[in-house]
């Protein structure tokens, strides 16, 4: 072993100090909505076995186990500051950690949906707290030439004007803001129109 890695401590049942693997390097950690993700460099050295498992947790006590970088810890509270361990476990007991800190925040999507050169599906999004082109989303139960949306904090409603062969429809549908998937069916609007526009607060909406 060089020198440089090596360990100290002692010795108890089911745990090897001198066998461990080392910390996990380059940690990073990257907030989600009530959630960190936490990246990192396996170490080099595994110690005296194969690395069976890595672990992260806040110093508050959450905590998740996974095989590989990155792992996520969940059922976090937005807006507060979390220091954060990760480190890595072999037969012989968990080795030192490696430390990061991150504070989950409420995600902030603009999602798009449909449009007029179509059939047209796809549902695309960006994070409005940074700069950079769109990414998929998902898709659309029902294609759509011309439509609205309205939003919550937390769902999206799309009223689909024309269906992709051009067909007035009174279709409804919506998505989970927070989660990337397809659409679902919401239900439909009582008269259906040429075209829309849709004016929402955090309570509800207008078609």
């Amino acid at each position: 072993m060089p020198i440089g890695d090596k360990k100290g401590g002692f010795v108890r049942p089911g745990y090897d100090p001198l066998e461990v693997p080392n910390e996990p390097t380059s940690v990073s950690v990257t907030a989600g909505d009530t959630e960190l993700a936490v990246s990192f460099t396996a170490p080099a050295n595994t110690g005296g076995g194969a690395i069976t498992a890595y672990q992260a947790a806040t110093t508050t006590g959450a905590s998740t186990t996974g095989a590989s970088s990155p792992l996520t810890i969940t059922g976090l509270t937005n807006d507060v500051t979390y220091n954060v361990r990760v480190w890595a476990l072999n037969a012989y007991g968990p080795g030192p950690f490696g430390t990061g800190s991150g504070t989950p925040e409420t995600l902030q999507r603009g999602v798009f949906a449909g449009g007029y050169n179509g059939p047209v599906n796809t549902i695309q999004y960006v994070n409005i707290a940074s700069t950079g082109n769109a990414t998929d989303f998902g898709d659309l139960n029902t294609p759509s030439r011309l439509g609205a949306g309205v939003s919550s904090p937390t769902r999206g409603v799309i009223g689909i004007a024309r269906d992709g062969s051009d067909s007035i429809v009174n279709t409804i549908e919506y998505l989970t803001i927070a989660t990337t998937g397809n659409s679902s069916d919401f239900g439909d609007l009582l008269s259906a129109l040429n075209q829309y526009a849709g004016i929402s607060s955090s309570h509800g909406g207008i078609a």
